[in-house]
């Protein structure tokens, strides 16, 4: 399993988190979650051979926000 931080503009509100909570939950290969109003991000558990990066922005953009991977 691997973690993933990714930085999200946009959230204003604890609906907004647990909105993101689902949206990230539901893709396949996630294991784990934790969405931060505070800290404007999520954190994600994950199975590299089924999900990965893009797909969390990707998710995070359809549901009406901006989203960003820390760099390489």
């Amino acid at each position: 399993m691997n973690e993933l931080r990714i930085a999200i503009d946009g959230m204003s509100c604890e609906g907004c988190v647990r909105n993101l909570t689902q949206v990230l939950g539901a893709l396949p290969g996630v294991s784990g979650v934790t969405v931060s109003l505070a800290g404007a991000d999520a954190r994600v558990v994950f199975d590299p051979a089924l999900t990965g990066g893009e797909a969390f922005v990707a998710a995070i953009e359809d549901a009406g926000f901006a989203a960003s991977l820390p760099a390489a």
